[in-house]
């Protein structure tokens, strides 16, 4: 199984040298690669309409039969044009491909295929230029649509998958348990794989988009929950107390429970093992700042330092515990302004309404 995941794109059966390196170009240098190239849109052929119902200059289904072979016509400029006519049993319509000689071998005369594309023409006459088909079989499926580059279009992408598909052995190794399947009904990834590129039924197709999106979610969470435990060292300053209730019995405002459950869950953070490392999100005037007030309450009654990283119009906030101020020199807690207010640091910080301007800079510089 991992071989064939891991196999060149060159491998499969219809993929040449020029073409893998349009695949590789498509992010798609692997099989592995190309079954995770997913569709980006599927087009349903079902709906297909009577010739005489279709809408002149609009993109239309219609399911008809083959009259006569395609007939090359050469044109000025070096163009060929192939025309053939198909019927419903009630109207004819005239089909024009363009510089496209193998329609001859994909059309055949007196089979019945679906055609997609702009209808023109006049109310008595209907035509169609260059349109998609596929055989009256395949009329029930839902055809994929492949993100595409120059050279390499979405039915060639689709038959490069066929091929991968077939190579799939029976059963494929599933990278979720058994047991996590089951628990969240999550079908098998065969299936997945097999019914995201072709599948049969919108129910279907919701069935295996819901246990991929799964597992990339589940990857996606178990790195981030890796690069977390690799950056996690000891908080040396845990909280020992909650002084949150303190803080809003000052308020002039009942915090929200929104506010509130933000506040002790930073709280715990604090409290932890661990050195808290949280952002706080929310739309401006949300309450971030309380929040982040609140727990630099906390933090300064333990007699920590605290500080806290942009918020407001930056859509968040950032708190991070710092060293206690005890631990500050005695000489360094004076103040360094050239306002001769005479506070400390300490006094600075714990007045939060300097009497005049000078100490209003003063006691920002100690924020």
């Amino acid at each position: 199984m991992a071989s064939l995941f891991e196999a060149d794109i060159a491998s499969l059966k219809g993929v040449g040298p020029k073409r893998a390196e349009l695949f590789r170009k498509l992010g798609a240098p692997t099989v592995g690669d190309l079954l995770r190239l997913y569709p980006r849109a599927y087009e349903d052929w079902r709906d297909a309409v009577p010739i005489r119902n279709t809408l002149l200059n609009e993109v239309n289904i219609v399911k008809g039969t083959v009259l006569r072979r395609p007939v090359e016509q050469r044109i000025r400029g070096g163009m060929t044009l192939y025309k053939t006519t198909i019927t419903d049993g009630e109207d004819d319509m005239q089909l024009t491909f363009f510089n496209n000689r193998y329609i001859t071998s994909l059309l055949t005369e007196g089979a019945v295929y679906a055609f997609r594309g702009k209808v023109t023409g006049t109310f008595m006459r209907r035509e169609m230029a260059s349109p998609e088909f596929v055989p009256e079989s395949r009329m029930q499926d839902m055809v994929p649509v492949y993100p595409q580059t120059s050279g390499l279009t979405s039915r060639i992408i689709a038959n490069a998958v066929k091929e991968a598909l077939r190579l799939l052995p029976e059963t494929v190794k599933d990278p979720l348990p058994d047991a996590l399947r089951l628990k969240y009904a999550l079908c098998r990834l065969e299936y997945a794989l097999k019914t995201i590129h072709f599948p049969n039924s919108p129910e279907a197709l919701s069935t295996a988009r819901r246990r991929l999106v799964f597992e990339e979610l589940l990857v996606l969470q178990l790195g981030m929950a890796e690069i977390r435990r690799a950056g996690v060292r000891e908080n040396p300053y845990p909280l020992k107390k909650d002084y949150t209730k303190e803080f809003a019995a000052l308020l002039p405002f009942t915090m929200t429970g929104a506010q509130q459950r933000a506040v002790q869950d930073g709280i715990r953070d604090m409290q932890g093992p661990h050195p808290m490392n949280r952002l706080i999100q929310g739309d401006v005037g949300s309450g971030k700042t309380a929040v982040a007030a609140a727990l630099c309450h906390t933090s300064f009654k333990t007699d920590f330092r605290r500080a806290h990283g942009p918020y407001g119009n930056s859509g968040g906030a950032a708190l991070r515990d710092r060293s206690p101020i005890s631990s500050l020199p005695a000489a360094s807690k004076r103040c360094s302004s050239r306002a001769a207010c005479g506070q400390s640091k300490t006094e600075a910080l714990r007045d939060s309404r300097p009497a005049d301007s000078a100490c209003r800079r003063h006691a920002r510089t100690h924020q």
